[in-house]
């Protein structure tokens, strides 16, 4: 709830994504994350540094242009980020303002705004986003032994079994609010002494008339008005 969501399917962000899928035993951020900072400077000219947090900053300035998340399950782990290459920083300040930050109260781990933020672009003015895949292409072909590119024209059951059935789940209530931590939601902006406690995406207490103990929370992100969806009972 940290995003705005609206804003974020209305506007194009210049980036690249990354996944880097290994056994848990060969999972390594900072090796990542290292490999590419090194292999963009040196094919670009960039000074592309690693920070203790494992974000990429582009110097000078300490212009953050990357993240870093990672999940670890089943002997399996899961590394994720997104490199920023040419972004419009108004659309990139304004997707990362939800407007619900205000409405909610949370013990979950927020994120840190960056000091600075950067692009790729800022340096390296003609860069393309397919220079860069190709330079990370080389760089873990060289340090893995056997690589097989596979280019991928569409994501469907057809290429990816199950992704379909993973799509709807991330879209379904029970992701969105079911999975979520523990939160407080005040409905009037915390204005008024309204106070609706959700846990498991279920309402366990509420001074709310709009929102009854029970009920299922969710929240309409089209036009921000907010309803408890009643078909959706235990």
């Amino acid at each position: 709830m940290e995003a705005n969501l609206n804003y974020l399917l209305d506007n194009s962000i210049s980036n690249l994504n990354i996944s880097i899928l290994t056994t848990h035993k060969n999972h390594n951020r900072r090796f990542n994350l290292d490999l590419i900072a090194d292999s963009l400077n040196a094919n670009l000219g960039t000074q592309i540094i690693r920070n203790v947090r494992d974000d990429l900053l582009l110097e000078p300035g300490s212009r953050k242009i990357s993240g870093t998340a990672a999940r670890i399950s089943h002997g399996r782990a899961y590394h994720h980020f997104t490199l920023l290459v040419d972004v419009c920083k108004y659309r990139l300040s304004q997707a990362l303002k939800s407007p619900n930050k205000a409405m909610i109260s949370t013990n979950a781990t927020l994120s840190v705004p960056a000091k600075a933020v950067g692009f790729i672009k800022e340096e390296v003015e003609d860069i393309q986003i397919d220079r860069i895949e190709q330079v990370l292409i080389d760089a873990f072909q060289s340090k893995c032994d056997d690589v097989v590119l596979s280019p991928i024209e569409s994501i469907s059951n057809r290429t990816f079994d199950g992704v379909e059935e993973n799509l709807k789940l991330l879209q379904s209530w029970e992701w969105i609010y079911g999975k979520s931590p523990k939160f407080s939601f005040m409905p009037n902006m915390g204005q008024e002494q309204e106070v609706v406690e959700v846990e498991n995406g279920v309402i366990i207490q509420s001074s709310s008339p709009n929102f009854l103990l029970g009920d299922h929370f969710s929240l309409d992100s089209s036009s921000h008005d907010f309803a408890c969806n009643r078909l959706l009972r235990y």
